[in-house]
């Protein structure tokens, strides 16, 4: 590690507690707004804690969702466009046990919203507007 990137990382550690508060009040407001709808929300519980480094949604009517916020200017992702098993690399493991029904399924279905510590609390209500509309929630 260079001593530049030594010095931004211990910069950014101060930061981490506050960060990982906001993303965890984000990720919060996300799922009140979309657990009444036809989404998944990122299970949570007693027992995990997410550090929400991504704020992944499923929803059968993803591509909608993602061409209606992105009319809005609401930038979204696809993180996990490929199933495992239709990658070059797995051919030399052809007896894998992979649920691969399942798996297509969710490649079709997962959108990541914007997750970062630096929405404000306008912008995140603004994703949740546009995505119920979007969603006819």
């Amino acid at each position: 590690m260079s001593s530049l990137t030594a010095a931004v990382i211990q910069v950014k550690l101060k930061h981490e507690e506050r960060w990982l508060k906001r993303r965890r009040t984000i990720a919060s407001t996300y799922s009140a707004g979309f657990d009444d709808g036809p989404c998944r929300v990122p299970e949570h519980g007693e027992l995990r804690e997410n550090v929400y480094h991504k704020y992944v949604l499923r929803t059968s009517r993803r591509d909608a969702l993602a061409a209606a916020l992105r009319a809005a200017g609401i930038e979204t992702h696809v993180h996990y466009p490929y199933v495992l098993h239709e990658l070059p690399f797995m051919e030399r493991y052809p007896n894998r046990l992979i649920d691969r029904g399942r798996a297509k399924r969710l490649t079709k279905e997962v959108i990541s919203l914007p997750i970062h510590p630096f929405l404000t609390d306008q912008e995140v209500d603004r994703v949740v507007t546009t995505a119920r509309k979007a969603l006819d929630v």
